[in-house]
């Protein structure tokens, strides 16, 4: 291809993508060094070139340590048809990951990791490498780790790792972890693309360290939702909270035989226990109420908006609660609990509730008192201790749980039935 008679300071810090193949030649004019570090299917234009079709530009801005030190690009995708464009945006910026991960690891990488990170085949892989290399990417394979071959990036213009601590990786690991219910939803999937564009620029030794903490650290799943099966009816609950819209919501309480349909003013979602809760408005019952996603079976996002109160906080709101379960009460509940020695320093290590205050007592036992609008999950948390634990008030609440124990004896310890003693005839 001809190049454009111009001189440096005529081009525009521009890339135009032409067609569906890398066009490979630079219109930088006779005796200008080429960009080394462009993109695979573009060259810079000059100011004079017409250009047209503006609205199919994509505009991106990089610093690839070229000679123009921030260069702005402008790639323009082929329109017809639109399953071509697509696959062509693909490709960048599959090349353009392809470069950050080699550029980040100076050992360099294996086709087999390369076709794992960007979640296509080997072929396409190899195909990708020996199209960067003969567009002038300096790309050799060698020998790497164990006598297998890796790619490598030699050039110090390459993209520069992402300066992160290895703390800060181990943060965000455990954050990733942390997600476990949203795992197949729009969020989770979001959040695990994230992890993996953030991993393509890690340091070699970042990486190490993270191979390392990752069979080191174990988060356990017991009792942990799966929602991915949930997740457009996440989506549109999602749309319902930030936009404040009225929700038509088929619901299926613990103790309803069929599901009900009613409108909601959802308010935000809970994570709680491994399982995510909706806490809206419902305005047939005109009060604040939870509801479990699970039992959630279809979500239908209204037009009408409904005004979510200022002052409203989900925090605020769970205040008085000892997990999700919250009493309209206007009064809190002063609970004591007296634990036995032998589970005392358990209790003692663990934040329980925002009002907890704990006593030790002489004989290496523990009292533990909190200030609740409802008792539920208390109750079913203090009856997990079995005789370890004893409340001492309120009253009513040790009614409660004697009841628990009595129905528990019933059910372990039934009294055998008396049989009638035949008289003698």
């Amino acid at each position: 291809m001809a190049r454009a008679q111009c001189q440096k300071t005529q081009c525009v810090p521009s890339l135009i993508l032409r067609d569906r193949l890398p066009v490979g030649a630079l219109r930088n004019g006779a005796g200008c060094d080429p960009l080394r570090l462009c993109s695979v299917v573009a060259y810079p234009i000059a100011r004079n070139e017409q250009t047209s079709d503006l609205a199919h530009f994509l505009p991106l801005r990089l610093d690839m340590g070229c000679p123009f030190r921030r260069i702005s690009f402008a790639l323009r995708l082929p329109s017809p048809p639109v399953e071509d464009a697509m696959s062509e945006t693909q490709m960048i910026v599959r090349h353009w990951q392809i470069l950050r991960m080699l550029s980040a690891r100076q050992s360099g990488l294996t086709v087999a990791t390369l076709s794992e990170e960007t979640q296509v085949s080997i072929k396409t892989i190899r195909r990708d490498l020996l199209l960067l290399a003969q567009v002038g990417f300096p790309l050799s394979e060698t020998n790497g780790r164990h006598g297998t071959k890796a790619w490598r990036l030699h050039t110090p213009d390459g993209v520069p790792p992402l300066q992160i601590r290895f703390d800060e990786a181990a943060g965000l690991y455990l954050a990733l972890k942390q997600l476990q219910p949203w795992m197949g939803t729009l969020i989770g999937d979001a959040a695990r693309s994230a992890w993996k564009k953030l991993k393509s620029s890690f340091s070699e030794s970042v990486l190490d360290y993270l191979d390392k903490l990752s069979s080191a650290l174990h988060v356990t799943a017991t009792g942990i939702g799966q929602y991915s099966d949930k997740s457009e009816l996440l989506d549109g609950l999602m749309l319902a909270i930030e936009d404040s819209r009225v929700a038509r919501i088929t619901y299926q309480s613990q103790q309803s035989t069929e599901p009900v349909t009613n409108e909601l003013h959802p308010y935000g979602v809970i994570q709680h226990r491994g399982s995510l809760y909706l806490v809206a408005y419902a305005p047939h019952h005109r009060e604040v109420r939870h509801y479990k996603v699970d039992r959630i079976s279809d979500v239908d996002v209204q037009t009408l908006k409904f005004p979510k109160p200022t002052d409203f906080d989900l925090e605020s709101h769970l205040a008085g609660s000892f997990g999700i379960y919250r009493s309209e009460a206007d009064q809190t509940i002063r609970v004591r609990v007296r634990f036995a020695a032998d589970v005392a320093r358990y209790v003692q290590e663990k934040r329980w509730h925002a009002s907890q205050k704990l006593t030790p007592q002489p004989d290496r036992s523990v009292i533990a008192e909190f200030e609740l609008r409802a008792t539920e999950e208390l109750k079913a948390w203090v009856l997990s201790f079995g005789p370890k634990a004893e409340v001492l008030e309120p009253e009513s609440l040790r009614q409660e749980i004697a009841q628990e124990v009595a129905q528990l004896h019933e059910m372990y310890c039934p009294v055998p039935a008396r049989t009638a003693r035949r008289l003698p005839r």
